[in-house]
């Protein structure tokens, strides 16, 4: 997604629209509806369209191209995008980066989906030698935090988890190390 001074933006999670002020790397100073100006990273925001509707534009970054089955007994392929460069690479869970267009038909079927990619991720990032991975999954009522960390408990043994850095994540975000790579 690329922001310029004056887009507007909304805030995932968060019940604020504004516009933006500032743009300072992945870091963006935005004035809110309530006269306050916020900082927020630039995956925390979702540009506007100028009739007030979302802009979904973040797939276009991302790297690598995975397929997820989303609903095993459909045999639904979904082909999700998701950039694992850098020593500590950044997935964010949120519905509207995977999964945009997508409808879900309940909740339960959005959570699965969002678990699947995970997965999915750490395979890759296991066989890729990549040892951290920070999952973004915001505050919410905390289902996905702790679906998550449930996951992680019972399925990989081999992977200690822990809460993301909260100047960058707040409590939205779960950073993993995998202790055991696939070929080592």
């Amino acid at each position: 997604m690329n922001l310029r001074i004056k887009d507007k933006v909304k805030v995932i999670d968060e019940d604020f629209v504004g516009e933006v002020l500032k743009i300072d790397g992945s870091l963006i100073t935005v004035s809110c509806e309530d006269g306050f100006e916020y900082v927020f990273q630039k995956h925390e925001l979702l540009l506007l369209k100028s009739n007030g509707e979302v802009e979904h534009t973040t797939r276009d970054s991302y790297g690598e191209l995975l397929d997820i089955k989303n609903d095993k007994s459909k045999g639904v392929n979904e082909s999700i995008e998701f950039n694992l460069n850098g020593k500590k690479p950044v997935i964010d869970l949120h519905l509207e980066e995977l999964a945009p267009i997508k409808v879900f038909e309940n909740n339960h079927e959005a959570l699965i989906f969002q678990l699947e990619v995970v997965k999915e991720v750490i395979r890759v990032a296991s066989q890729k030698k990549i040892r951290n991975v920070v999952f973004v999954h915001g505050v919410g009522q905390g289902r996905l935090k702790t679906e998550l960390r449930s996951l992680l408990i019972s399925s990989y043994p081999e992977i200690e988890f822990f809460d993301g850095s909260y100047t960058q994540f707040g409590l939205g975000a779960t950073e993993i190390v995998i202790h055991r790579l696939h070929g080592k």
